[in-house]
């Protein structure tokens, strides 16, 4: 659900803030005392296990998308490492103000609550797929959950992901995805899991 283009009256008069590919936005942009609307670019939002340096996935954010909704509602600014992906635009807007808009206006905060049971939903899945569907399952879904058409053309957020980057989503390691993504070429898999 884009946030942004239901609510643009509402959040455009903030301050529009770019971050650069490669930055860690979380840390450059201060979620401790400001949120930000994604207008365009592309961030990857991961939690890395620092005793084994394996990293997990958990959201590629793009337009429409927001953050940092954890910091939000929890004060806990440490909880995600993100990278800017693709140069980022946001809309900055001061904490203070996000409070004064999800009490003053509830078409806005209809939004917001359900942006945010989508990405609990999202992990639901994450969890779910971790413990029932094999990698070849896990990586089809992927491509489905981060693919559209734009213009009568298939687009995926993830398809200048390398076969680490995969492994990182879906919880594999990069040999098993390389295999995998040769059997599912092989089987046309790729191409049934859209016609659904």
């Amino acid at each position: 659900m884009n946030i942004i283009s239901s609510n643009l009256d509402t959040v455009s008069s903030n301050k529009k803030v770019i971050f650069k590919k490669g930055s860690d936005a979380f840390f450059e942009g201060k979620t401790n005392k400001y949120f930000y609307f994604i207008l365009s670019g592309k961030l990857k939002v991961s939690q890395i296990d620092f005793n084994t340096g394996k990293e997990q996935i958990l959201y590629i954010l793009s337009t429409g998308d927001m953050f940092d909704i954890l910091s939000y509602l929890d004060e806990n600014q440490d909880a995600y490492i993100t990278t800017v992906l693709e140069d980022l635009t946001t809309i900055q807007i001061k904490l203070n103000q996000l409070d004064l808009l999800l009490s003053s206006n509830e078409k806005f905060k209809k939004s917001f609550f359900h942006y945010i049971a989508n990405n609990i939903k999202s992990l639901e899945d994450l969890t779910l797929s971790f413990s029932f569907d094999n990698i070849s399952t896990r990586l089809l879904k992927l491509f489905k959950k981060y693919s559209y058409v734009k213009n009568g053309e298939l687009k995926s957020l993830i398809s200048n992901f390398t076969h680490q980057e995969l492994a990182n989503l879906t919880g594999s390691v990069r040999q098993v995805i390389t295999r995998t993504i040769k059997e599912i070429k092989k089987d046309d898999q790729f191409l049934n899991i859209f016609k659904k």
